[in-house]
């Protein structure tokens, strides 16, 4: 009755802040909002630049080959697609603010090529260079596309002076305009100084064909909100210039069969004409391979004036464009490839050039796939089926997050942000508190954040109509604590609060490794983790600013989620074969669903959320005995309602067939029953450790060759129908696995059992994870129970990305 009560003052406390509207987060805190404005905001396309702005100024670039396939004109690259089969695309590098080398590999095309973004103050320049993947077979001209576009209504884009409607001949191509957000400003388009361009000899003279020496364009006035539609405008606009240079072609050959006459190849090109006031421009430059161009990015108001001259103008593009550019970009790249090493340690552990490079990767392509959305969002008021349920737009919001995957899942995705940020929050601990920031500032009155953040047309377009419509009493795993308590623990460390026991030292432990196998040596180098990945001085701000949030998601957690026996919890959304709200979708649960169900993994989230706030509340001063008492009470309900001595193992409990008029406990090994691990609710003295431990190692089970299953290979379920969380090795829970390994055990009678799982497990993932990259170009979604393989969304430098910290040991 006691411990109910203290929950019931909790909900209280929490009510009271909830009454009134909830202060926002601070965004933008010291100079982000600045240094912040412009990046490789648009995770969707290939390579593409966007403001930090609600109606954004977006770029981005286009190519497609001319082949003597008549359909070639409509294959143009620009969004990230599966579909498209390129051989490797990702970025290299990238530190999230400054400077990204981005590799695309479009082998049916067979070019190569290079993206590199680069700011200094407010201005920014990309270099794309292209060559010939394959220089044995034949390669194609290219037509190479930049756009740029904005979403104000008030955008004007022009030209110095008006253009020739036979195209642009200049050696620097000049585009003024302004925006509300940005001021006046100039994109200087040129070739590069290094690399004389080439461009192909057209195969015939056509009234229909020009040159293909000059720079092609076309200036629109498009619906601001369409800005982002732009391939679709221009693959017609092509197809239809192919269709006449072709039909001209044809007709000239005076009746002759078209296999006859052969088919050349087609250059269509861009008309070459700007509508009034258009705020869409599309420059096209038809290349052969090898070519290099040069795009400046030139900001009037950096220097708190309304227009620069052309004399400014050039000076700006002088010092972020050919020698001086690559001078710029040589630094940047010093700069990361040290910053790298001092925050992960690679080197010193004694990896090889080749997996530095690719923990490089992994990284890169995480932080460069970070997005800015600003939009509404579907959202409905019931529990009822999708079909049968209205929805509302919801306000507009912004937010800004990293991305699983680039092709398949382009959005903000909560269950996968908290895994993501684990990362970003060691490189970057600003930018990691301003994304977690956006996060809670998308949750709306009651505390609910959207699971998946599908914000705006662009980020619909993307998704299955059927997922689009977010519910308000569905929830996720809340991962996103995860960097919290991270920064959290290392921000007291470099403070100089006392540290209390040996797991929370801030020392982590490097071995040696000199291969590309990652056995252990004999080698060990201690070094402290706070002269590393030191914390912002701003955290305690932010700490300050998310709190009342951080107290409202709880209490909507708590509210909404809540089980039918005090102190525990149920997944909301179920459906026959799906819980997509755990994340684990098609992991198995009770049949029938029902709202008797008690979910143990949901419970193991709810504890680790108390003991956090408990910490937070204590940092900041703030009464923490409410949270302390109801971890405390979370444990208690884990004993009693969800452990199996049957099975000696943790399990939900619900229906099932064919007794299924009153619930039991539902024991299907695999990840589920380890959460009360991985999450550290299990008491250090307790004696089910050496059952999951034996559910680990268990090579039928669990344990194999590439990482542990997420499903037990005994388990009716191992395989079946959608097979998604039905065995699949999952890089998100592998890791979480390998930190309860290493501190989780430690003090305990299995310290050494734990630590040879750990060595084992360890070196199976990095060692099947790097093959497999080695093998495709990618990190996947998921990897195969039974080979290692990888399957499903690709490149998916979300949580697979994790695979750096394992390498670094840092949990």
């Amino acid at each position: 009755m006691r411990a109910l009560t203290v929950l019931l003052l909790l909900y209280v406390h929490i009510g009271i802040i909830l009454s009134s509207e909830l202060p926002r987060v601070p965004i933008g805190l010291g100079d982000l909002n600045s240094t912040l404005l412009w990046g490789t905001y648009r995770p969707s396309v290939y390579f593409g630049t966007k403001t930090r702005d609600p109606t954004p100024l977006i770029t981005g670039i286009m190519w497609v080959s001319h082949t003597p396939d008549p359909l070639s004109s409509t294959k143009i690259r620009h969004t990230c697609e599966e579909s498209d089969k390129l051989g490797r695309y990702g970025w290299l590098q990238h530190d999230g603010k400054n400077y990204g080398v981005q590799e695309i590999i479009d082998r049916h095309n067979n070019l190569n090529l290079t993206t590199i973004f680069v700011k200094k103050d407010q201005n920014w320049s990309a270099r794309i260079t292209g060559f010939p993947d394959n220089k044995v077979i034949q390669s194609y001209p290219i037509s190479l596309m930049f756009y740029i576009g904005g979403e104000d209504d008030q955008v004007n884009l022009h030209f110095g002076k008006k253009p020739s409607k036979k195209g642009l001949s200049s050696e620097k191509i000049y585009l003024h305009g302004n925006t509300a957000h940005i001021g006046h400003f100039t994109t200087v388009i040129q070739d590069s100084t290094v690399w004389s361009p080439t461009h192909p000899e057209p195969p015939m003279k056509s009234k229909h064909l020009k040159d293909l020496e000059k720079t092609h364009f076309i200036g629109s006035r498009v619906p601001s909100n369409k800005v982002w539609t732009v391939k679709d405008s221009v693959s017609k606009i092509l197809s239809a210039n192919a269709f006449q240079i072709y039909s001209e072609y044809i007709s000239n050959k005076n009746g002759q069969e078209e296999e006859e006459v052969g088919i050349p190849v087609l250059f269509p090109t861009l008309p070459n004409t700007m509508d009034e006031s258009p705020n869409l421009v599309v420059f096209q430059k038809v290349l052969e391979p090898p070519f290099e161009i040069e795009i400046n990015f030139i900001t009037h108001d950096a220097d708190k004036k309304s227009h620069l001259t052309s004399e400014e103008i050039e000076q700006i593009s002088e010092e972020i464009s050919g020698t001086q550019l690559t001078t710029l970009i040589n630094t940047y790249r010093s700069q990361f490839e040290t910053r790298f090493e001092d925050t992960f340690g690679l080197g010193k552990k004694g990896y090889s050039t080749q997996m530095i490079k690719f923990a490089m990767a992994s990284m890169s392509n995480l932080i460069g796939g970070i997005g800015f959305w600003f939009g509404d969002s579907l959202v409905k008021s019931t529990e009822k089926g999708l079909k049968e349920a209205k929805y509302t737009h919801s306000s507009q919001r912004a937010l800004m997050s990293a991305v699983p995957s680039r092709p398949f899942f382009p959005r903000g995705f909560l269950w996968d942000e908290g895994f993501h940020q684990l990362i970003v929050n060691l490189w970057d601990s600003e930018l990691s508190m301003e994304i977690v920031a956006y996060w809670f500032n998308t949750m709306d009155h009651n505390g609910w954040i959207q699971r998946e953040q599908i914000l705006g047309d662009e980020a619909r377009s993307k998704v299955p109509t059927e997922f689009q419509v977010q519910n308000p009493i569905f929830a996720n795993p809340p991962t996103i604590l995860f960097p919290i308590a991270s920064m959290l623990k290392r921000y007291k460390e470099q403070n100089g609060e006392p540290k209390v026991s040996s797991k929370d030292s801030g020392v982590i432990e490097y071995e040696d490794h000199s291969q590309d196998s990652i056995l252990p040596s004999k080698t060990h180098t201690s070094i402290t983790s706070t002269t590393r990945n030191t914390v912002s001085p701003h955290f305690s701000a932010f700490l300050e600013g998310i709190y009342p949030r951080l107290e409202a998601n709880f209490k909507w957690f708590n509210k909404t989620q809540k089980g039918k026996i005090p102190f525990t919890f149920r997944w909301r959304g179920r459906t026959e074969n799906h819980t997509l709200t755990s994340g684990l979708d098609d992991y198995p649960r009770g049949l029938p669903p029902s709202d008797s169900e008690l979910h143990v993994d949901l419970l193991s989230w709810m504890a680790t959320y108390s003991e956090l706030m408990g910490a937070i509340a204590t940092h900041l001063n703030k009464d923490a005995t409410p949270y302390q008492a109801l971890f405390n009470k979370l444990q208690k309900s884990l004993e009693e309602n969800h452990w199996s001595p049957s099975t000696s193992s943790y399990c939900d409990v619900g229906l099932w067939p064919p007794q299924n008029t009153s619930t039991q406990l539902l024991c299907h090994d695999g990840y589920i029953s380890l959460f009360p691990f991985l999450l550290g609710v299990l008491p250090k003295d307790s004696p089910h450790l050496v059952s999951i431990l034996q559910l680990i190692k268990d090579p039928q089970k669990l344990w194999s060759e590439y990482g542990l299953r997420s499903l037990s290979m005994l388990s009716p379920f191992f395989g079946k129908d959608e097979n998604y969380w039905r065995g699949p090795i999952w890089m998100n829970i592998n890791y979480l696995t390998l930190r309860a390994l290493k501190t989780n055990c430690k003090g305990t009678p299995h310290e050494g059992e734990c630590n040879n799982i750990y060595k084992d497990l360890r070196e199976r993932l990095v060692n099947n994870l790097f093959k497999v990259y080695k093998d495709t170009g990618y990190l996947w979604e998921q990897y195969h129970p039974l080979n290692g393989s990888g399957q499903r969304s690709h490149p998916f430098t979300g949580w697979s990305a994790l695979v750096l910290l394992i390498m670094s040991e840092i949990y």
